[in-house]
């Protein structure tokens, strides 16, 4: 089994990304949207997400609804 990766505390809109397993556009739209927090300011110009920030929104992204018994037995090979 892989060891998952270490992500740092703060992160780049592409690393950012790669943590949602999302394209960079798609983060941006996301962001854009409110469903992600808006970055840090660092310095002038870096702007960097805060994965404690980044966790917090992934737990409040809806749940997907369950199948239907129908599928569950079709899965199961029922």
């Amino acid at each position: 089994m892989a060891t998952p990766p270490a992500w740092p505390r703060c992160m780049s809109r592409t690393t950012a990304s790669a943590y949602l397993d999302v394209s960079p556009s798609h983060f941006d739209r996301l962001v854009q949207e409110g469903v992600m927090p808006k970055p840090r300011v660092v310095g002038k110009q870096k702007v960097l997400w805060d994965a404690n920030e980044l966790e917090e929104s992934i737990k409040n992204l809806p749940k997907q609804e369950e199948k239907t018994n129908e599928w569950k037995e079709n899965f199961k090979g029922g």
